[in-house]
């Protein structure tokens, strides 16, 4: 058991955990690629949505900052975030308007202007103070949606969040046969 006057070594892994994480997103925040280069290690894993591999910390900065390009007023918000030494989960919100060209999996997606505002979630693991794996995750389909590069997907309910009225049976949907 640790005592009162004995220092917690996971507590300061926690603790050094979420200042990375925090540090990151000030970094991103604020467009500043030397700072997220510092928040990145040399060995870091990147995977992320669309089968996007990276390694090192050079070439996480550069994905990070084509969505900055992209969205040049773009801001990352957490809503929420646990920590379990040395992983970081975080909830989070990326919004920013689509002024800029964005580099994607497919291709060169040009500006469309329109705001985008899109809810991720991201596994972190944090070494001595450094992004060692980054496994971002969001709905690519909501990112095309919503400045217009494609169509909304039909949704199972109307938009008034009510369930369709019941069908009457037809060949397809037949009521169950009695049992016998």
């Amino acid at each position: 058991a640790t005592h009162k006057h004995e220092p917690n070594p996971q507590a300061y892994r926690m603790a050094n955990a979420k200042y990375t994480d925090r540090r990151f997103v000030q970094a991103f925040n604020s467009h500043d690629g030397n700072a997220l280069d510092q928040r990145h290690a040399d060995n870091l894993k990147f995977e992320g949505p669309g089968g996007v591999r990276l390694d090192g910390e050079t070439a996480a900065t550069k994905y990070a900052m084509g969505w900055l390009t992209a969205f040049p007023d773009g801001k990352m918000t957490i809503q929420k975030q646990i920590v379990s030494d040395p992983w970081v989960v975080q909830e989070f919100t990326m919004e920013g308007t689509h002024t800029g060209v964005l580099d994607g999996p497919a291709g060169k997606v040009r500006p469309t202007g329109k705001r985008i505002s899109n809810k991720a979630v991201s596994i972190v693991r944090d070494d001595n103070r450094r992004q060692t794996a980054v496994h971002p995750s969001y709905d690519q389909a909501e990112i095309m949606t919503q400045p217009g590069l494609m169509p909304t997907p039909a949704t199972a309910y109307p938009t008034n969040n009510r369930p369709p009225p019941p069908r009457a049976p037809g060949p397809l949907l037949r009521p169950p046969s009695p049992r016998r």
